[in-house]
């Protein structure tokens, strides 16, 4: 999948789910409307915020903010300040 073949909408979204704020994927149909999204579960969303999703140009890569705690920031914010993460976009697939 590349990042402009726009078959794919990945977002954030306050809806109810797993955190504060999730993200969500939908999918272009074949007659040019949207899949309803699906919420990307707790392989990416967590209690706390996810947030900012972007595709690498070359499709192989989803970044994404999350305000999770890691080892990083464990002692400085008590629900993280917000760090970049990235997981293989194939992962996307799993949604379709």
């Amino acid at each position: 999948m590349k990042e402009e073949d726009e078959s794919y909408l990945v977002f954030a979204s306050t809806r109810p789910g797993y955190g504060v704020t999730d993200l969500y994927v939908s999918f272009k149909t074949g007659d040019g409307s949207w899949t309803a999204p699906k919420n990307m579960g707790p392989t990416i969303n967590t209690r706390v915020k996810e947030a900012c999703p972007f595709i690498s140009f070359d499709g192989k890569y989803l970044f994404f903010m999350s305000n999770r705690v890691s080892e990083l920031n464990r002692s400085s914010i008590p629900d993280g300040p917000g760090n970049v993460y990235w997981v293989d976009a194939r992962i996307l697939e799993k949604y379709r």
